[in-house]
């Protein structure tokens, strides 16, 4: 399916990511390629970029980025998900959304670089 896809230029994720959505029509807002495009660009680095899209404005992180994903570490946190969820036990079915989300796009991204890595 083809859409409409946004950049970001990085202010408050949430709040830009829903104005750039509601302003363009967007059906994703990319909020993180444009930034490494302009480093690759800078440092004369070709660059290909596959996205797959877990979150849109329509169906936003079930929780707060930070509490989903421990960037430093490079996983969940999981004793600060189950806190959140304990606070917020509204989310749990959103979680369980999101999670599906994420097996399809990966299983989708997995097909996609094996096809152009095919096509080399």
């Amino acid at each position: 399916m083809l859409s409409k896809l946004a950049n970001s230029s990085g202010r408050s994720v949430d709040e830009e990511r829903n104005e750039i959505a509601h302003s363009t029509d967007a059906a994703a807002v990319d909020m993180e390629t444009e930034f490494i495009a302009r480093a690759c660009a800078e440092h004369g680095i070709p660059l290909l970029s596959l996205r797959v899209i877990t979150d849109t404005p329509h169906e936003p992180f079930p929780a707060p980025p930070k509490v989903l994903f421990d960037i430093e570490r490079q996983r969940t946190h999981l004793v600060k998900l189950a806190r959140f969820l304990l606070a917020h036990p509204n989310h749990i079915p959103r979680l369980i959304e999101f999670a599906r989300r994420i097996a399809r796009a990966r299983k989708i991204l997995a097909t996609a670089l094996v096809a152009l890595i095919n096509k080399l």
